[in-house]
């Protein structure tokens, strides 16, 4: 499934030729396992369009993302 939502993200932004993807459990122990996939697609072609669509039709993965953007500074301010 990570590798299936790698190629989905892959297709949904062509910019990006790397996809790199973790998992872990869904709480995060002293024991818990990660899984990562790495996708390079240097080109994207029309079989992984379709490759991309029955995912999507299949699994639902990625079909209407919310985005937005969090910023964080790294250190506390000093006042």
């Amino acid at each position: 499934m990570l590798g299936a939502l790698c190629l989905v993200a892959r297709g949904k932004f062509q910019s990006n030729k790397r996809v790199l993807g973790i998992a872990t459990e869904k709480r995060i122990r002293p024991t818990c396992s990660y899984d990562f996939c790495l996708l390079e697609i240097d080109e994207w072609l029309p079989t992984h369009q379709e490759q991309m669509e029955a995912l999507q039709k299949a699994a639902g993965i990625l079909v209407n993302p919310e985005f937005g953007r969090t910023y964080e500074e790294e250190y506390p301010k000093d006042d």
